[in-house]
């Protein structure tokens, strides 16, 4: 522990200095610190991974070259690289870790490209890394459900439960009043998240529902 600024400082300063990801170019490894932790589930835009690596690979200077990040959490994404410095004979750069990172709990594997296309946008050059991982542990949270998707779940929920659907609907007016809504519909049910992270709904009288809503096309799936 600290007892002045200048110490809370200093360790600030190793600690950030410890958390750096070392690109070699010759294992094409990366070098992740040892208990770093990127987040939690369903984080977004709070943690920038710091990278370094080594400027020329044999003769070939790599500055020019653009740099993304492939990552895999529920699938497969791409971070473009933006703030790109060089130095001497040093690369660093910085992957800001968003929402689709965070999907689910687990490990990311990611990887680093670097790239060169001609003014046609043909690959010229590409140089990878080998794939690493990084650590993204489970949370509880109200999740970032939109409007769009509570009214969509909440004309399932009426069509499958219908002892509190007309007090629910006259609730139900606005859109934003969607959720509102729902919790009133499911008095007496009790929630729980499993481990595909679907929504399931349970009550002793009535049985057990699961919803999942796909991401990419907006679908509500039910089953029981």
């Amino acid at each position: 522990m600290a007892d002045t600024l200048d110490e809370a400082l200093s360790i600030a300063t190793s600690a950030t200095e410890d958390h750096i990801l070392y690109i070699d170019d010759e294992f094409r490894t990366i070098t992740v610190p040892d208990g770093l932790l990127v987040g939690a589930r369903t984080d977004k835009d709070v943690h920038g991974l710091k990278f370094e690596m080594p400027r020329y690979f044999h003769d070939l200077d790599l500055s020019t070259f653009d740099i993304q990040i492939n990552y895999i959490s529920d699938r497969q994404y791409t971070f473009n690289v933006t703030d790109k410095t060089v130095e001497d004979s040093v690369i660093d750069f910085t992957w800001l870790v968003g929402s689709t990172a965070f999907t689910q709990a687990g490990k990311v594997s990611f990887a680093v490209s670097l790239i060169t296309s001609d003014t046609d946008g043909n690959l010229v050059k590409k140089f990878n890394t080998t794939i690493a991982t990084m650590t993204v542990v489970e949370t509880l949270d109200s999740g970032d459900i939109t409007n769009s998707e509570y009214r969509a779940l909440y004309q399932q929920l009426r069509e499958l439960i219908g002892d509190n659907a007309d007090v629910a609907e006259s609730s139900a007016k606005e859109a934003t009043e969607a959720e509102a809504a729902i919790r009133k519909m499911l008095v007496g049910y009790s929630f729980s998240i499993n481990e595909n992270g679907y929504l399931i709904c349970s009550k002793p009288d009535t049985g057990l529902y699961a919803f999942h809503i796909d991401r990419p096309s907006g679908n509500l799936y039910v089953s029981s």
